[in-house]
């Protein structure tokens, strides 16, 4: 929901890769839908960190959401 190409490891993962992937997430969005996003969900399937959320932040999110989804 955060606009990105892919769910990427938020807790260990090199930042280039998560720029590099919402970047082409965002443009794809922008491009097709003419959508800028503003709102971020995070399964946050192993752990979150700050640097995610800083990233995020930079990048136009103005509101995040993290939590999992018990099945």
């Amino acid at each position: 929901m955060n606009g990105g190409y892919g769910a990427n490891d938020e807790a260990t993962t090199y930042y280039e890769d998560i720029i590099d992937q919402m970047t082409y997430g965002h443009q794809y969005i922008y491009n097709t839908f003419n959508k800028t996003i503003k709102t971020g969900w995070s399964v946050d399937s192993f752990g979150s960190s700050l640097v995610n959320c800083y990233i995020q932040e930079k990048m136009g999110i103005e509101n995040i959401f993290l939590s999992r989804i018990n099945i």
